[in-house]
């Protein structure tokens, strides 16, 4: 089950997990700006700290870039499609969202994505949409 934490005034807090290799930090900056306390984020710039980082944590969301580093070391795919089902073997039940304009219908379907997005700000309104909802539940 994801883990869903409240700040002191009962507010729902999503944890996230940003993985991409080249733009983590910018993107989880946005995000923070945005949605300031609202959101936990940990960035992964490549996918061994990401697999290492689900392996520990129970991330409510993860943000996962398609082209990824080339050392990958789970069997030698840079793909974000790969990438995700090796998450999904850890954590079955991630939401994954794919973060980048090289998702399609079709990857996002055959990698199991729940949402993609080509922009921080399709990321932005998914993150949006689940905090509203999780509002919902706690009502």
């Amino acid at each position: 089950m994801e883990k869903i934490i409240r700040n002191q005034k009962g507010k729902t807090i999503l944890e996230v997990l940003v993985v991409d290799d080249n733009y983590a930090w910018s993107i989880a900056s946005d995000i923070r700006k945005v949605f300031n306390e609202e959101v936990k984020i940990d960035e992964a710039d490549t996918v061994k700290k990401a697999i290492e980082l689900c392996r520990t944590r129970n991330y409510y969301l993860i943000l996962l870039d398609y082209n990824l580093d080339f050392n990958y070391e789970l069997g030698g795919y840079n793909k974000g499609e790969r990438v995700a089902l090796d998450i999904r073997k850890i954590f079955p039940k991630a939401n994954i969202f794919g973060l980048s304009s090289s998702w399609n219908d079709e990857l996002a379907s055959s990698a199991g994505l729940n949402g993609y997005g080509s922009s921080k700000n399709d990321a932005i309104k998914y993150i949006k949409s689940l905090l509203t909802e999780k509002e919902g539940d706690n009502k």
